[in-house]
């Protein structure tokens, strides 16, 4: 029994404004970042979410500023202003009608520096520069909590990170379900354990706030190039990727049904193992205790990059 990711962190694709459609202001795009100038604009349809910015720090002279604003439906602006000296990280946390702002220089340690209700729902996000900015990555995230489903209640989820350490308990609610607040991402694992401590199931994994994790009778690990999923790789519109699922227990699976997601998109998969080649979003196949199946995935997305962390493998 493990665990596998039902749902990636992420809740649209990175870096919009390096791609996306802007509605007023220029932005040019550069190797390493977007440099914009001026007020800048985009849709923003996101109610509950966590927005992750990088930016270049630098000192503003008395009459200049840097504000991150988003525009709500009746009208008015939540600004975020900076002045004196500019923050390199930004983060912002709606949940609720509620906004909470943090910045950091070190992408760790967190300074909480706005926080208010919004009364109505927001529709826009953009930048008001009075020189130019260098904005070197733009991420949202579907909440800033791990969520674990499917677990027995009143059991408890710990995580750990790489030097093993104890990071994080919660207790299973009623509905099955942990969540758990992170401040930052971080590689480790995640273990679930009954009432008398004995533990039930263990997952290795990149843990970021905004994932979904399912606890599974299955044991299975997703593997690329040879290696359990981790790291960047680079994918191109029409790319196959060839990811191989291995079934790690000593019980033969019968009949499971596969799905993969990309950013909530359902992809194609096709199962080399069967030498059938049909392509379909949903897929059944039979590995053998201690065997791997090959799934061909079909990039659909334009962006550039995509991780393997991005995809969620759905096993039932």
């Amino acid at each position: 029994m493990t665990f596998y990711k039902e749902r990636d962190a992420l809740l649209e694709a990175v870096d919009y404004y390096r791609w996306g459609d802007i509605l007023t202001g220029i932005v040019k795009n550069t190797t390493v970042g977007v440099e914009m100038n001026g007020e800048i604009i985009r849709d923003f349809t996101h109610q509950d979410f966590v927005l992750l910015i990088t930016k270049q720090s630098i000192e503003l002279s008395p009459e200049d500023k840097q504000e991150l604003f988003f525009i709500c439906a009746d009208g008015t602006r939540c600004i975020i202003s900076e002045t004196d000296v500019t923050a390199e990280y930004i983060k912002v946390i709606v949940q609720d009608n509620f906004i909470q702002v943090y910045i950091s220089d070190d992408n760790t340690t967190w300074l909480n520096i706005y926080g208010d209700k919004l009364l109505s729902p927001i529709v826009m996000q953009g930048f008001k520069l009075t020189q130019p900015m260098l904005l070197k990555h733009y991420e949202i995230r579907h909440s800033s909590y791990l969520t674990l489903v499917n677990l027995i209640p009143d059991s408890i989820v710990e995580l750990y990170d790489k030097q093993d350490n104890l990071t994080h308990t919660a207790i299973v609610n009623d509905l099955a379900t942990a969540y758990i607040f992170l401040t930052n991402d971080f590689t480790g694992k995640i273990v679930s354990k009954n009432i008398d401590g004995e533990v039930l199931a263990t997952k290795s994994a990149w843990i970021k706030y905004g994932q979904i994790y399912s606890y599974s009778a299955y044991d299975l690990d997703l593997i690329y190039n040879g290696t359990i999923q981790d790291g960047e790789y680079t994918f191109l519109l029409g790319d196959v990727a060839l990811i191989g699922v291995r079934n790690n227990s000593d019980t033969d699976y019968i009949g499971l049904r596969f799905m993969v997601f990309d950013q909530s998109e359902p992809l194609d998969l096709i199962n080399v193992s069967s030498k059938d080649f049909i392509a379909a979003n949903v897929i059944e196949a039979d590995i053998p205790a201690g065997e791997t199946i090959n799934l061909a995935i079909v990039i659909k997305r334009a962006e550039r990059k995509l991780t393997l962390e991005s995809f969620a493998l759905v096993a039932y």
